[in-house]
């Protein structure tokens, strides 16, 4: 059985962002906690939507994976 994670109303988590500009081709920005979560945008809105969907998308993946296996 897989289950979602879904983390309760009170949880409350800071991560560091790392962004880089790509000049025409918009910004990207990677989460150095979460390996391999990263995020595009053209500009700083495009940017801040994608992170705040792609961090709670890797960190429910991490958690089905985990619960997956038993970990």
């Amino acid at each position: 059985m897989t289950m979602g994670y879904q983390p309760s109303s009170e949880t409350d988590l800071t991560y560091r962002v790392r962004i880089q500009d790509e000049g025409e081709d918009g910004l990207w920005a990677e989460v150095p906690e979460l390996p391999g979560c990263h995020a595009w945008g053209q500009d700083m809105g495009e940017l801040e939507e994608a992170l705040l969907e792609a961090i709670p998308q890797y960190i429910s993946t991490l958690a089905d994976a985990l619960l997956d296996h038993g970990g």
